[in-house]
C-alpha cells in the first residue's frame, strides 16, 4: 500500500509516516517545514530565496507533484491551502493540485488539524457546541492583521470544489471535528484518529522533581491563537507569590522541533495551551518526555477519542482558573508530582503511539462508515 502525506502540522504527519513504514507500508512526506520548526521531510516545498526566485522554485515543486505524484493508495492533506503561497495565481494551481490529487490517485482525505477556513468560519460564526476556541477572546486582536481571517474568495471556492474531490475528513481532536460538522456537513466526516508520536523503546524520562518546580510557557503573552494572555497573567501572579518554590521560562519564539523536543526535557511541567478543547502535539512531546502536561483537555474531547480519563490538566481561557491549577501543582507533595509524570508518560506511550494510531488509520482509510 502507497501513502503520500501533504503538508504539515507539528510533525503530525513525520510520527503517523514513521508508524506506517514500521508496519511496512510506503510513505511519503511532501510539506514546508512547517515554517521555523523545520521539520523533515521527504520533499520540501519551501524556498531559501524571495521573490521572483521564489515563485519560480515554488511552481517547479508544484508541476513536479503534478507530474510525479501519482497512483497513491491513500493521500491525506493537511489543511486545504498546504501550499505555502498567498498569491492567488498560485493559490489557483494549488485547487489544481486538489483535482489531479483525486482524478490520478485512488483515496484523498483531508485532516482536520489547524486554521483552515472551515475551522475559522465555525469559530467566528459562535462555535456551537463549543464554550469557547481559539477565536474567542481576542482582546481587541484584529484576525485580518493576523492573517488567520480565511474568508476571501480563494478559500471559498473550496467549500464548493472540496466535497467533490476528497474521500472524507479525518478530525484529530473535538475541536475540529465539531467544526466541520457544523460547518461543512456535507463533507464526510470520518472518525475522530489521536495525535500519533514515534518513540523508541529505550527512551525512559527522569521522573524526579528538584527544590523548585520547572516550569515551561510554551507561549508567548501576544500568542492569542493559543491564549498566551491568560497563561502569562496567571503565571506572573504565580511568580509574585511562589517565587521560592516555582522557576518559569517562557519560550517567546518558535525553534525547530529536534531543538524543542531536547529543551522540553528539562522541566517538570509544560504548558501547552487554554483556548482548545483538546491538546496539541506540543502536549505528547511534553508528556513522553516525563513532563505534567497543562492543555485543553475538555469531556467532550475525552468523548470524541473514547476516552474516560487523560492525564492531562484541563486549562481554560481564564487567568484566575489557571492560577489555581499551577497553585495546586506547588503544593503537591514531590512524590504525588513523580506519579503524575509517570502517568503522562504511561498514557502518551500507549494512546498515542504511532505504530498502533497508523493501524487505526489504514482502518479508517478503508472504512466506508462516516460520522
Amino acid at each position: 500500500m502507497k501513502i503520500l502525506l501533504l503538508g504539515e502540522y507539528s510533525a503530525l504527519h513525520l510520527n503517523l509516516k514513521k508508524g506506517l513504514e514500521y508496519h511496512g507500508y510506503t510513505a511519503k512526506l511532501i510539506a514546508s517545514g512547517d515554517g521555523d520548526k523545520k521539520i523533515e521531510s521527504d520533499l520540501v516545498i519551501n524556498s531559501k530565496y524571495n521573490g521572483t526566485l521564489k515563485k519560480i522554485y515554488m511552481l517547479i515543486c508544484i508541476l513536479k507533484i503534478f507530474f510525479t505524484k501519482r497512483n497513491y493508495d491513500v493521500v491525506t492533506v493537511i489543511n486545504p491551502s498546504w501550499i505555502p503561497l498567498k498569491k492567488w495565481y498560485f493559490g489557483y494551481s494549488g485547487i489544481l493540485l486538489w483535482i489531479i490529487l483525486k482524478l490520478f490517485n485512488k483515496k484523498v482525505f483531508l485532516f482536520a488539524a489547524g486554521t483552515d477556513r472551515t475551522f475559522v468560519r465555525f469559530c467566528i460564526d459562535g462555535h456551537k457546541g463549543m464554550r469557547y476556541c481559539c477565536f474567542t477572546h481576542n482582546d481587541g486582536v484584529d484576525l485580518r492583521e493576523k492573517g488567520l481571517f480565511h474568508l476571501d474568495f480563494y478559500y471559498k471556492i473550496f467549500d464548493f470544489i472540496m466535497p467533490k474531490f476528497i474521500d472524507g475528513v479525518i478530525p484529530i481532536m473535538y475541536d475540529y471535528a465539531q467544526a466541520y460538522r457544523c460547518v461543512m456537513n456535507r463533507y464526510k466526516i470520518k472518525k475522530t484518529i489521536p495525535l500519533s508520536l514515534y518513540t523508541q523503546e529505550n527512551e525512559i524520562p527522569n521522573f524526579n522533581t528538584g527544590d523548585k518546580l520547572l516550569l515551561l510557557n510554551s507561549r508567548s503573552d501576544t500568542d492569542f491563537y493559543k491564549g498566551g494572555v491568560y497563561i502569562s497573567e496567571a503565571l506572573n501572579r504565580i511568580k509574585e507569590k511562589y517565587k521560592e518554590k516555582i522557576e518559569i521560562v517562557s519560550l517567546n519564539k518558535i525553534i525547530p522541533l529536534y531543538e524543542f523536543i531536547d529543551f522540553i526535557k528539562n522541566f517538570d511541567v509544560v504548558i501547552d495551551q487554554c483556548k482548545s478543547y483538546g491538546y496539541g502535539m506540543s502536549a505528547l512531546y511534553g508528556m513522553v518526555a516525563g513532563c505534567i502536561v497543562m492543555s485543553g483537555n475538555e469531556k467532550e474531547n475525552l468523548k470524541e477519542l473514547s476516552l474516560k480519563d487523560a492525564p492531562i490538566i484541563n486549562i481554560k481561557p481564564d487567568a484566575d482558573h489557571i492560577f489555581n491549577e499551577i497553585e495546586s501543582l506547588i503544593l503537591k507533595p514531590k512524590d504525588e508530582l513523580v506519579k503524575l509524570k509517570k502517568k503522562s508518560y504511561n498514557f502518551v506511550r500507549s494512546f498515542h503511539d504511532a505504530r498502533s494510531i497508523a493501524r487505526e488509520f489504514i482502518h479508517v482509510c478503508n472504512s466506508q462508515n462516516i460520522i
